[in-house]
């Protein structure tokens, strides 16, 4: 079982994912794919562990994702004032 994501581990996957973005702005030559696999797993990375942290309540949602938890649990639990 992994172990649960930290704080720490969304700074270093975004200044990863930064790290690959500013390879590929230097990169000078004429393969428009250079870096771009590597930059896909960084950005996956980064939102995985931000789900993660997130779904613990380590993270905030933002007011559409706490709109949409709000509305998606008002759903399951019956008929509702809140209209979404």
């Amino acid at each position: 079982m992994e172990q649960p994501y930290t704080p720490d581990d969304l700074e270093e996957a975004t200044k990863s994912l930064r790290d690959w973005q500013d390879k590929f702005d230097r990169y000078s030559g004429n393969n428009p794919n250079k870096y771009q696999a590597d930059s896909r797993a960084a950005r996956r990375r980064v939102r995985q562990i931000e789900n993660s942290l997130k779904a613990s309540g380590q993270l905030a949602l933002s007011e559409d994702e706490a709109l949409e938890k709000e509305c998606l649990t008002s759903a399951l639990m019956g008929p509702t004032r809140v209209i979404c």
